[in-house]
Formats: C-alpha cells, structure tokens, sequence
C-alpha cells in the first residue's frame, strides 16, 4: 500500500473549556476548568449534577442555511463550527481551491448525537410514518462545496449506531 502523506493545516475546538482555539489553549494553560452545575437538561433525577457542558455557543454563524440549524442535532453544530474553525485557522483559500478532492476535514467524536438518536428511535415508535428525521450527520463536505465526503473518526461500539442510522435516513430518503 502506498505511503499517504497528510497535512494538519487548521484547528477548531469548541469545548466546555473554551469555544475558540485561543480560548481553549488559555484555560488550558491557566488551570481554567471547564466542569459546573449541568443547565441544558433537568438533572432532578440524576445523583450527579456537575458536567463539562459547551456553554455561550450559538450555532448560526456556521450554516449557510438557517433552518440547518433546527433539522441538526448539537452534536451537528459543535461538529460543524470546529471544523469551519480549522478550515479559517488553515488560511486556505476555499473559493481557489483546484483539487477539491484532496482536501477535507476529520470530524471526531465519543459518540456524539445521542439526544437526536434517542428521540428518532423512540419516534417512529410513538408517531409510525409521520415521524421526521433530523439530520444527524456534520456533513462539513457539502456546506464547503467539496467533492466527496471524508468520515469521521468513531468509536467500534458507537460506529454500529451510527451506521445504523445512515442506512435508516439513505433508506427514507430512495
């Protein structure tokens, strides 16, 4: 097999620590712990109540469509803007790009999704035919204009889930 050479150009983060490259790096630096009292859901019945949650972040500046915003999951959207950072922190200009197929962006997640996986598995079971799906998938490819699409990284056992979910939405959607 032939030696493939790859080039990390750019960098995005958004994290409980921070939501830019420059915060980030800084918290990190400083000690800056990014773990508080968990806001984005009733954790009533939950014996833990702390969290590392991404807080301050408002996904529209990364779509080009805003109804993207409500169809995605925010797994989607704290996908989509990390990866919309490192392709501005590459300084490659996208527009002039010639060979569109040899570029892209790894997206890399746990697991991600999870809330929007939950409520589609429980849907078609509450609601049948009617039940829509969300889009589930940082499909960073398409908002850039790029040729194919590169897959991110995932985890064995969370890998099958998310298989499984490409095929029920490419099943839809024929």
């Amino acid at each position: 097999m032939p030696e493939r050479r790859v080039v990390i150009t750019g960098m995005g983060v958004v994290t409980p620590v921070g939501n830019s490259l420059e915060t980030f790096w800084s918290n990190l630096k400083n000690g800056v712990s990014g773990i508080r009292t968990i806001d984005a859901f009733d954790t009533t019945e939950y014996d833990c109540k702390i969290g590392g949650q991404v807080r301050d972040f408002d996904p529209k500046p990364f779509f080009k469509n805003p109804k993207d915003v409500r169809r995605t999951d925010r797994f989607t959207h704290l996908a989509m803007a990390a990866a919309k950072m490192a392709v501005a922190d590459s300084g490659i200009d996208i527009d002039n790009l010639k060979e569109r197929d040899r570029f892209g962006v790894i997206v890399s997640t746990g697991i991600g999704g999870l809330k929007t996986l939950q409520d589609q598995l429980q849907d078609p079971v509450d609601e049948g035919a009617r039940a829509k799906l969300a889009l589930h998938d940082p499909n960073v490819d398409q908002q850039h204009g790029w040729r194919r699409h590169l897959d991110g990284v995932r985890p064995a056992r969370p890998e099958s889930l998310y298989r499984y979910r490409l095929r029920y939405i490419e099943q839809r959607h024929r």
